[in-house]
């Protein structure tokens, strides 16, 4: 398993871009945190099921304007 650690901008719905990325197979989301940083981005964290999915998500998210970022 590989989990993606997703840095949302602030404002956004980390539970949203969970359930985005969440409806990927072998992908599930949880622990979301909306305005846990100082500037009010947030975080979800996605449980990927091998490293190839895992490197799927992280391209689809690279053109995504509510994510900051994705360890």
């Amino acid at each position: 398993m590989a989990t993606i650690k997703v840095t949302t901008v602030a404002g956004s719905n980390a539970s949203m871009v969970g359930e985005r990325y969440g409806a990927f197979d072998g992908v599930a989301w949880r622990n979301s945190i909306d305005c846990c940083d100082s500037d009010g981005g947030g975080r979800v964290f996605l449980d990927c099921q091998d490293e190839a999915v895992a490197d799927y998500v992280r391209k689809q998210m690279s053109d995504d304007d509510e994510v900051v970022s994705h360890d």
